[in-house]
């Protein structure tokens, strides 16, 4: 007898959500991991799958696929999505039961869904990420296990922290899941302020623990007399959630602000942030040559104190 779990669909599925939570990621970045796999892993003159396909498939199919990735990028109309779409539905109907061509349309579907037509604000990310995992179990060769890799190694997984910030930020606003709007300019001011940086490591605590912390910081600020901003809708995003549930704190410094973001424990939603003026962190010197980064100029700062004293 075989377990349910020696099929690949299933136990890759249940590998991605150790590290990814489906749940909260959005439906332009799900398309964009999709795409990107599609691209370098199945539509390739050099897969074996689509070698097997008749030239005048190949090229509608490579066609549909550029307009999927014209799609994700907002280049074409929500109507020339939906007739590309129709073709690629058209073929899937045409092709023979258990084809490749049948499961490569099937494929192409899946990107050529906006987010409407996807459901997605009903249904999230899970059907769709069901449907590829179907599919690439389809053609076998061990693609489910290969989409798990590609995403283990796509950016998202791999950027740098104050990235990532900026990638949820940006998601919040499109999803309007906040009304934080001041919060969120002032966020996205520190982020794309060249002297921001994050301490290195991040520290994960319950959300009870944050709360209590929280409290405490946000009198302490009016006992200051400081300028701050985002304690209050802080405080209420974390009473939402489970006390006991594990949450991701990241500590960020700038010329002006320092504080702290929230993420859930798997860095996939900004829960909040919360961050006061700050008279401790020293301007920091440009270097000579300065390349624009970052990195550049916090080391050029750190390899020279007395520029800043």
């Amino acid at each position: 007898m075989i377990h349910i779990y020696d099929r690949e669909d299933i136990y890759q599925q249940k590998e991605l959500e150790k590290f990814l939570d489906t749940k909260n990621i959005s439906f332009e970045m799900i398309i964009d991991i999709f795409i990107n796999f599609v691209v370098s892993e199945i539509f390739s003159n050099q897969t074996p799958h689509f070698l097997k396909i008749s030239n005048q498939n190949k090229n509608l199919f490579l066609y549909l696929l550029d307009t999927a990735k014209k799609g994700a990028t907002k280049e074409i109309t929500l109507e020339n999505l939906d007739v590309s779409r129709f073709l690629a539905w058209k073929s899937f109907d045409k092709a023979d039961d258990g084809s490749v061509e049948k499961t490569l349309a099937r494929i192409l579907v899946c990107v050529l869904y906006d987010r409407e037509s996807a459901e997605f604000d009903e249904f999230g990310p899970d059907p769709l990420i069901e449907i590829l995992f179907s599919c690439l179990l389809k053609l076998g060769d061990g693609y489910c296990t290969k989409f798990v890799n590609f995403i283990r190694n796509h950016e998202y997984t791999k950027m740098n922290m104050i990235e990532l910030l900026k990638l949820l930020l940006n998601k919040n606003i499109q999803d309007s899941q906040t009304n934080q709007t001041e919060c969120n300019d002032y966020l996205k001011s520190i982020l794309n302020d060249p002297t921001c940086r994050t301490i290195d490591g991040t520290n994960e605590f319950d959300v009870h623990y944050v709360l209590g912390t929280t409290a405490i910081q946000i009198n302490t600020a009016h006992r200051a007399n400081k300028k701050n901003f985002g304690f209050d809708e802080l405080l209420n995003s974390l009473k939402k959630l489970d006390p006991n549930e594990k949450v991701v704190w990241v500590t960020i410094l700038s010329t002006e602000w320092s504080g702290r973001c929230v993420l859930n424990h798997k860095k996939t939603k900004l829960i909040g942030c919360a961050f006061v003026e700050s008279n401790k962190m020293p301007a920091l010197r440009t270097p000579p040559n300065w390349d624009g980064s970052q990195e550049m100029l916090i080391e050029y700062n750190n390899n020279h104190p007395n520029l800043n004293s």
